[in-house]
């Protein structure tokens, strides 16, 4: 018999223990809530207005700066978001303008110093924002190298990519 009360005592007390474990351990626990939030922005688009346009030059010219102030400087509008800031990067730092097949160094022509008339910068890259109507115009020069004693003659081009995005 006294087997049987140490028994049923053994389990009242083990119960009483797992119980108030749990009891316990509910109470050592929290929790908090979190919200999803975003806003959706319009498209950020630009928009290429003119081309960048280097002076002509005879053979074994000097290199030319063209500044965004100057005639010839490439402009662009950016379009998008009202008063949001936007940043331009360039697909290179520093593209050639070929003719012909461009296969030569004498059918090549060095354009770099990419260069922007925004007031800001985001880093390294170009900085702006967008006017009360979303939009906003820059100019963009660039500086092309010396041509050579040997450059062959006729039209030259080349493409430099310019891509916005907000930050």
């Amino acid at each position: 018999m006294f087997k049987k009360v140490y028994s049923k005592l053994a389990l009242a007390v083990c119960l009483l223990v797992s119980v108030g474990s749990y009891a316990e351990a509910d109470t050592l626990t929290n929790s908090a809530d979190v919200t999803a939030k975003m806003t959706v922005l319009q498209k950020l688009q630009i928009q290429k207005n003119s081309d960048l346009v280097f002076a002509n030059a005879e053979v074994g010219a000097a290199a030319q700066i063209l500044n965004p102030s100057d005639t010839g400087a490439a402009s662009f509008t950016v379009s998008g978001e009202k008063n949001r800031n936007f940043q331009v990067s360039y697909s290179d730092t520093s593209i050639f303008m070929t003719t012909g097949d461009g296969s030569t160094q004498d059918k090549k022509i060095k354009v770099d110093a990419f260069t922007t008339d925004l007031s800001s910068t985001n880093g390294t890259n170009p900085a702006g924002t967008l006017s009360e109507t979303g939009k906003k115009d820059f100019k963009l020069g660039a500086t092309r190298a010396k041509l050579s004693d040997t450059q062959v003659t006729g039209d030259y081009n080349g493409t430099v990519k310019l891509t916005v995005n907000y930050f």
